[in-house]
């Protein structure tokens, strides 16, 4: 395996909270951005100037044409996209090599083997329309629970080896800002994120 540049979009969301810089900005990007993001497509993938931040963060805002994610405040925009523009700005001074950085060394992967890397990647056509899994948790025979995020308001069953898919429309009708199901135990019980709300699913 060929050793190459190290960008931002090749970290992992730990290694960037490790050697990006500290700021008000970055705590709403660990806490409000990354919960869905990774620094590898929205984040560090695209450089933009201030206004094109302020543009992309008020599509993550808009309940009309864009996610509607009411967790971003005013407060927290005017925190976040002077940082982004900061550290991913189109004229950013801030090293667009991480492997630069002083903490690089502690905060890069050990080397993969090349028996590690021998994986295999199995994509799996999810029907319907806004089908975003937020969420996936084996449970028993491999089963697989799969939660939707936003305006999907769906739980889902898949089936592996016969490529099954069953979903479940949520019986409380909620909006598509509360629609995610944050994370499923193996008795198929979560818990909504946005709304500290429980749901109880019986898994056969």
């Amino acid at each position: 395996m060929q050793k190459g540049v190290v960008r931002w979009s090749d970290l992992s969301i730990h290694q960037g909270e490790t050697l990006l810089p500290d700021d008000p900005g970055k705590t709403v990007l660990f806490t409000r951005c990354m919960s869905c993001h990774g620094l590898q497509t929205k984040i560090a993938g695209t450089r933009r100037d201030e206004d094109g931040w302020r543009s992309a963060v008020a599509l993550m805002r808009d309940r009309v044409g864009g996610v509607g994610d009411p967790r971003i405040t005013d407060q927290d925009t005017n925190k976040i996209v002077p940082y982004l523009n900061r550290v991913f700005g189109v004229d950013s001074e801030f090293s667009r090599f991480p492997a630069e950085l002083p903490g690089y060394e502690k905060a890069k992967h050990a080397e993969f083997s090349d028996e590690a890397l021998k994986m295999i990647y199995v994509d799996y056509d999810l029907p319907g329309p806004g089908r975003i899994p937020w969420d996936a948790n084996p449970y028993n025979k491999g089963n697989v629970w799969l939660a939707f995020a936003w305006t999907a308001n769906r739980i889902a069953n898949l089936n592996p080896e016969n490529r099954q898919y069953s979903g479940v429309e949520r019986a409380t009708r909620v909006t598509p800002q509360e629609s995610v199901a944050r994370s499923f135990s193996n008795r198929g019980s979560g818990w909504d994120g946005m709304v500290c709300r429980r749901h109880a699913v019986q898994a056969k």
